[in-house]
């Protein structure tokens, strides 16, 4: 994958965990695999939307990345998450 240059690229994305960026990148693959399927077979194609940080308010962590501390969540490169 290329995420490790864009990492090195962009300093912003060294801060978000990896699997996180992976999920982004699937969630975007079908968004023009969709529109280029609707282009196929003619149904009126939807260019995928840009969602900006304010619109995009959900994220996936793996298996990984997550623990729980004195039943507290910590979240790989977050920290702590107080309930």
């Amino acid at each position: 994958m290329l995420i490790p240059l864009l990492k090195k690229e962009r300093e912003s994305l060294s801060i978000v965990y990896s699997l996180v960026l992976q999920n982004v990148v699937d969630r975007l693959d079908k968004a023009f695999k969709a529109f280029f399927h609707r282009c196929e077979v003619g149904e009126k194609p939807i260019f995928p939307r840009f969602r900006g940080r304010h619109r995009y308010k959900s994220f996936c962590f793996g298996k990984g990345g997550f623990s729980l501390l004195e039943g507290k969540l910590k979240l790989s490169k977050l920290g702590i998450i107080c309930a």
